[in-house]
């Protein structure tokens, strides 16, 4: 929670705005709409599996 903070600080003083949403859970072939780009970024725990974050970009 700490380093959202100081990171939101950050981008927020250099007029960046961060819109955290709650996590969605994807299942089988879903597709996704109303944003410019998005990254998917696999995070990997050790000893624990695995997950697709999917990062979305909007440029208002």
């Amino acid at each position: 929670m700490c380093t959202f903070i100081i990171t939101q600080f950050i981008v927020s003083s250099q007029g960046i705005t961060i819109d955290i949403t709650p996590p969605t859970v994807l299942v089988g072939q879903t597709k996704i709409y109303g944003f410019d780009k998005a990254f998917r970024v696999p995070i990997y725990f050790e000893n624990k599996g695995g997950l697709q974050l999917i990062l979305t970009i909007d440029n208002e």
